[in-house]
């Protein structure tokens, strides 16, 4: 049985206004009831029963997901108008605080989860009584309940007890600090858990891996009408928040791809950080971070006007740019696994240094360029030990230093392509007709391929955007087929005579494929999308497929205007 102890007007911080219950069980345990609004007996009332939880609650751990859970859950009630939270002293589940925090340290020394913990302990893995929660409901004179739970145990309690009982799925909060424990819950400890899926493998049954390095950042778009001239105002008719970065956009990219990505970056020690965490983890991308001393997480101001390119104004500061070697150790020996590595122009070049020391000679290395706001020039060493550069004339023209285009494109595409020994594809996928041109010293003319031609979209899309599709595709394309070629016998390697981007066919089959899947993010629009079509699935959504164009219509593609005294671009093979 229960007593009533108390009963006062709470102030809260989630639900405003509602009524606090303080409950003693006759042995001793102390239970709370927070009532929102006003209980009507016949009706059915939603309910939370949380647990106690010492360190997620006051000491704010990000390993579990129990604070999370119960913010979720006042919000929920809040919104429904009435609802009750009922708060028991059961540590743990039910083990105490002390067996909790012995089964912290057997995960830190031993690398056991919860369940092997306790099993160590010998304690039984849940203990928890609901007896005292029930006789609250009762207290109450709720009868039909509308339990937020993922636990089927609570459920089974409740009915046993003869409530009448549904139940209301409870949102997961998964981040890179917790997902573990959570697959553990639902593995192990049978709750109701739709957590984000393990990727899949490609057609050879061979998971492709993919190591991104770049920024996570917590973008505040700022929708307009125009974009103005410089002195006029500017009238944001919206205003959003999500997580953006070049980084996390390509890792998620690859991720809805099929592929096993994660994504190396620093991050902040604010509330933004755990949103940019759930993020990634619901895309299922791996996360490596690297916490800085700055508290606060990078941010992205974007300007979208509805008819013009979107403008971004960002910052990063030089701890965020900067990962250090000692802690990029961590991680080695996954990083040596990984069958590509995709670097934006965010990251120090110290960064770009230890990485490249880590990495196999089999490991495709891809430069993205970042917006041209982002625009630093990379040294001629880093660039040598590039495999592939990724990116528009004018990103082209600022990671070679040449920030007012005084130099001629196919000058600076000549000196990437023979002197560093890259592969380079240049992008212009922001035009009505988007193309691709792909350079190398080995082959005799450039290839270039047109976009399909879909519907273009009145709005941008989320997330993740069109020329970051493109180069997760053409990495996860190039790796597979590689593989194909190599298990056929042929050992090919990314730069050099017997590079596998100096093969006419394997460019075009690769910008082929890349081309499919950027095309889809233009096609979809503002309305999402899950993940990415092949070109066998063409068919079905383009207006026209992707086109193989002339190789002598370089100048006007890259819209350069051809010189005086030979053709724009100087082939190496010239008939």
């Amino acid at each position: 049985m229960i007593t009533l102890k108390a009963r006062h007007h709470l102030r809260h911080g989630l639900l405003g206004n509602a009524e606090c219950y303080v409950y003693e069980s006759d042995a001793g345990s102390v239970a709370v009831a927070i009532v929102y609004g006003r209980i009507v007996p016949e009706e059915e009332i939603l309910v939370r029963i949380q647990s106690a939880c010492l360190y997620g609650a006051v000491m704010l751990a990000t390993d579990c997901d129990c604070r999370a859970q119960l913010n979720q859950s006042m919000r929920d009630i809040r919104e429904a108008g009435c609802g009750v939270i009922i708060h028991l002293d059961q540590e743990g589940r039910g083990a105490g605080l002390i067996t909790k925090a012995m089964a912290y340290e057997l995960h830190d020394r031993n690398g056991l989860d919860t369940v092997e913990a306790y099993q160590h302990l010998n304690v039984q893995l849940d203990s928890r009584n609901y007896d005292i929660a029930i006789h609250i409901l009762k207290e109450l004179n709720i009868e039909r309940v509308h339990l937020i739970t993922n636990n089927p145990l609570k459920i089974a309690a409740l009915e046993e007890a003869h409530l009448a009982v549904t139940r209301m799925r409870q949102p997961i909060a998964a981040t890179d600090a917790n997902i573990d424990y959570l697959r553990v819950k639902a593995e192990k400890l049978g709750h109701w858990l739709d957590l984000p899926s393990i990727p899949s493998v490609d057609q050879s049954g061979r998971t492709i891996r993919a190591t991104v390095v770049g920024a996570a950042v917590m973008d505040h778009i700022l929708r307009m009408p125009h974009n103005p001239t410089l002195g006029s105002p500017r009238q944001a008719v919206n205003y959003i928040r999500q997580p953006g970065g070049r980084g996390l956009n390509q890792a998620v990219a690859f991720s809805r791809l099929g592929g096993l990505s994660a994504l190396l970056t620093s991050r902040g020690a604010d509330s933004d950080a755990l949103i940019i965490s759930e993020a990634l983890v619901a895309e299922s991308v791996k996360t490596w971070f690297i916490d800085t001393s700055e508290i606060r997480s990078p941010q992205t101001i974007v300007l979208r006007p509805r008819d013009n390119q979107p403008t971004y104004i960002g910052w990063l500061t030089s701890e965020h740019r900067a990962l250090p070697a000692q802690r990029l150790s961590r991680w080695s020996a996954e990083i040596r696994e990984s069958d590509v590595v995709i670097f934006t122009t965010e990251p120090s070049p110290k960064t770009f240094d230890t990485m490249l020391s880590l990495l196999p000679e089999r490991t495709l290395t891809i430069l993205h360029a970042a917006p041209v706001v982002e625009g630093r020039q990379v040294s001629t060493n880093l660039l040598e030990r590039i495999d592939v550069v990724i990116g528009s004339v004018t990103e082209l023209h600022a990671i070679y230093g040449d920030t007012d285009e005084s130099e001629r494109t196919t000058d600076i595409i000549k000196s990437l392509t023979d002197l560093c020994g890259l592969t380079v594809i240049v992008t212009d996928l922001k035009a009505p007709v988007r193309t691709v041109v792909g350079f190398n010293q080995e082959l005799q003319d450039p290839v270039i391929v047109e976009s399909p031609a879909v519907r273009m979209p009145e709005r941008s899309v989320p997330v993740v955007g069109n020329r970051d599709v493109f180069t997760a595709a053409f990495a996860m394309e190039s790796v597979v087929r590689k593989h194909r070629q190599d298990e056929a016998g042929e050992k090919l390697g990314w730069q050099g005579s017997e590079c596998f981007f100096g093969r006419q066919q394997n460019v075009l089959d690769v910008l082929l494929e890349a081309v499919v899947a950027e095309a889809w993010v233009v096609k979809s629009g503002s309305d999402g999308y899950l993940v990415f079509p092949r070109k066998r699935e063409l068919a079905k959504w383009a207006h026209q497929p992707p086109r193989v164009v002339d190789p002598r219509e370089v100048d006007s593609v890259l819209h350069i205007a051809p010189s005086s005294d030979a053709r724009a671009i100087e082939l190496r093979n010239e008939q």
